[in-house]
C-alpha cells in the first residue's frame, strides 16, 4: 500500500520528505482545535522546552517549509508516508498509533492545486480498485460556509458554530439543533444552510439568493473552478462539512465510503495562515492526510487488499549437519536474485518440508552428502510436487 501511495504521488510530481516526530507544543496546539490539544501525547517538561508527539503530518511539513522557503521554488510539492499519535480510545479503523500517507502544495492560492490534490486522493483509490460507486468525494469551502453564516451568526461564535456543524454532520437530526442552543445560537436557517448538498450546480442554485459576503462569493467562485477540474461523478458538494481543525481557511474534502460504515478514509483542505502561524512568510497552503488503516479495513472488506508480493522463492534444506555449510553457501549465492530461508533450527527433513509448506516457499532445496559429492541438490516445486536433481553451479 505505502508503494502504491508512493507511486502515486510521485507520478503527480511530488517529493518525498521526512520530518521529526516531535513538535513544540506551541506548534502543535496552532489552531488545531480543543479536541485535539486533548489527544497529544505530551512528553516530560525539559528546562522551558514543551514537546509533544505529531498528530498530523500538516504541522511538521508546514514547519519543514517555513525553515526552507526563501529558498525553495514554488509552488512547492511534498509527500510523506509515515507514524502520528492519537491519545484516544482504541476502536475499529483508529488506533493511537498510526501511518498515514500526507500531501502538501505551498505556494499556489489558485483553485487548480485543490483540484490537484483532491485528484490524487481519487487517484489512490482508483488504484486499488475502488471507483465512483464506493466511495463520494465531499466538498465545501470554510470561507463559503462563513459568508453564508455571517447573517445569523455573531463573529465571536463562529468558529463555535462551524465546529457544532461539522461535528453534526452524518449524525442523527437534532444533534446540530442541540449543538447550536448549547452555543447560544438558535437559528433553522443555520441548520438549513448545513443540510444543502448536491451537484456543483445544484448547491449554487440553492444558495444565490442567500445573503453571502464578497468574500464568501469570491470563494463560490473558486470551488465552481475546482470542480471543473475534477471528475464529477465522485463529487458532492456539502454546505455541513467543515473538517475539525480551526488552521483550515479554504476548500476542503473528505473522502466517504458510501455504505457509511467506516469514518473518513481521506480529508484535507486549504490553510492559507498555518505557515505564519509557524513564524514563516504568508503564503498560501494546501493539502490531505489518508489514513492507512481505515483504508486498508476498507479494503479488505471488499477483497480488494492488495497481495504484498513478498515470497519465498527457495527453501534451502540441510539433510544433516555435515553440510550446513554448503546449505549456507547455495543459500547466500540464490539471495542475489531471490527471496530464500535455510533451515536455522536443525530440523529433521521432514519437518524442513513442513515448514516450508506452511511459509509458502514455492521450491525446496535438498541438500545431501551424496548429491553433493556428484555437484548436485534436489530441487522439489510444492506446488506442482515434481522433483529433479539440478547442479550446484547451475542453481538460479
Amino acid at each position: 500500500m505505502y508503494a502504491t501511495f508512493k507511486a502515486r504521488a510521485k507520478a503527480y510530481g511530488f517529493q518525498e520528505v521526512e520530518m521529526p516526530v516531535m513538535e513544540t507544543i506551541e506548534n502543535l496546539t496552532a489552531k488545531s482545535g480543543p479536541d485535539k490539544k486533548s489527544q497529544i501525547f505530551v512528553l516530560e517538561k525539559r528546562s522551558n522546552e514543551q514537546l509533544g508527539l505529531r498528530f498530523d503530518l500538516t504541522i511538521p511539513m508546514t514547519r519543514l517549509f517555513v525553515a526552507k522557503q526563501k529558498e525553495l521554488p514554488k509552488p512547492v510539492k511534498w509527500f510523506c508516508v509515515d507514524k502520528n499519535w492519537r491519545y484516544e480510545a482504541p476502536q475499529k479503523g483508529r488506533l493511537r498509533e498510526f501511518y498515514q500517507f500526507g500531501v502538501e502544495v505551498f505556494g499556489s492560492e489558485s483553485p487548480r492545486v485543490d483540484a490537484e490534490v483532491i485528484n490524487l486522493v481519487i487517484d489512490c483509490m482508483q488504484a486499488f480498485g475502488i471507483t465512483e460507486k464506493d466511495v463520494v468525494m465531499k466538498v465545501n469551502s470554510r470561507k463559503l460556509l462563513e459568508g453564508l453564516l455571517q447573517a445569523f451568526v455573531p463573529p465571536k461564535k463562529m468558529v463555535e458554530v462551524i465546529r457544532a456543524i461539522d461535528q453534526a454532520e452524518g449524525k442523527e437530526e437534532g444533534t446540530l439543533k442541540q449543538a447550536l442552543k448549547d452555543i447560544g445560537v438558535e437559528n433553522d436557517e443555520i441548520i438549513k444552510l448545513a443540510s444543502i448538498k448536491g451537484t456543483m450546480q445544484e448547491v449554487a442554485s440553492q444558495i444565490e439568493n442567500c445573503d453571502i459576503t464578497e468574500e464568501g462569493k469570491e470563494e463560490l467562485e473558486k470551488m465552481k473552478q475546482a470542480c471543473a477540474l475534477i471528475p464529477k461523478e465522485w463529487v458532492e458538494v456539502n454546505l455541513g462539512l467543515a473538517r475539525g481543525l480551526d488552521y483550515y481557511t479554504g476548500i476542503v474534502f473528505e473522502a466517504f465510503d458510501k455504505a457509511g460504515d467506516l469514518r473518513a478514509l481521506a480529508g484535507g483542505g486549504r490553510y492559507d495562515a498555518l505557515t505564519t502561524l509557524l513564524g514563516g512568510e504568508d503564503t498560501p497552503a494546501t493539502g490531505f492526510g489518508f489514513g492507512i488503516l481505515p483504508f486498508s479495513i476498507y479494503l479488505e472488506e471488499k477483497g480488494l487488499l492488495p497481495n504484498t508480493g513478498f515470497v519465498i522463492e527457495y527453501f534451502v534444506a540441510p539433510v544433516d549437519e555435515a553440510v550446513v555449510p554448503e546449505a549456507f553457501r547455495i543459500a547466500e549465492k540464490l539471495r542475489k536474485k531471490f527471496n530464500v530461508e535455510v533451515d536455522l533450527s536443525g530440523r529433521k527433513l521432514g519437518k524442513q518440508f513442513e515448514y516450508a509448506a506452511s511459509i509458502g516457499a514455492k521450491k525446496i532445496i535438498v541438500v545431501g552428502s551424496r548429491d553433493l559429492e556428484k555437484g548436485l541438490v534436489t530441487v522439489r516445486d510444492l506446488a506442482k510436487g515434481k522433483e529433479e536433481q539440478v547442479k550446484v553451479d547451475d542453481l538460479g
